[in-house]
């Protein structure tokens, strides 16, 4: 998801995968496709999603993508039907506990929503994804969390109202 330029997609490619990418910028797009010859569908996920297998993809990815999403719910439902059983979605998002920038780094314009180790792994849960793994990157700036589909929402819920707090808090102190 959110294939860019197409690098990833290549890499990909050049270790004998069968990868394909989604973007919706038709300039990165084209270019992929012309300079890496790679499949790339043009446009948002649900404007391709019935160009696509359901139930065919092992791994998915999405880099910097999932922030942008103006509804994460239907698009993790979309992705769930992508994947094969037991598949995994890899994630990577900006991490809002992160208080070592500048708050407009943190609260970015294009980033509709903003996501903690927590908030983001309770949102998958409900969306019938179990947690695999994640890392925080060196300066917790990040966040990078494996999940596999499941058939049914994970029992990974809780109340959220301390994280919310101590989220507030963190951002409180800098200002």
């Amino acid at each position: 998801m959110g294939s860019g330029g197409g690098e990833f997609v290549a890499l990909l490619k050049q270790r004998n995968y069968q990868p394909e990418g989604i973007e919706p910028n038709v300039g990165y797009g084209n270019f992929a496709r012309s300079s890496y010859g790679l499949p790339i569908h043009l446009g948002m996920l649900g404007q391709v999603l019935q160009n696509l297998q359901p139930q065919s993809y092992d791994v998915i990815t999405a880099f910097h993508v999932f922030e942008h999403v103006n509804r994460p719910a239907t698009w993790l439902s979309q992705i769930h039907q992508l994947l094969k059983p037991g598949g995994v979605l890899i994630l990577e998002v900006p991490n809002i506990l992160h208080t070592r920038c500048a708050p407009n780094n943190v609260f970015f314009k294009a980033h509709l929503f903003h996501y903690s180790p927590n908030t983001l792994r309770a949102m998958l849960a409900g969306q019938s994804f179990s947690w695999l793994d994640s890392d925080t990157g060196e300066q917790e700036g990040i966040i990078r969390m494996a999940f596999r589909k499941e058939q049914q929402p994970d029992a990974y819920f809780y109340d959220r109202s301390a994280e919310v707090k101590k989220i507030i808090e963190a951002h409180e102190k800098r200002t």
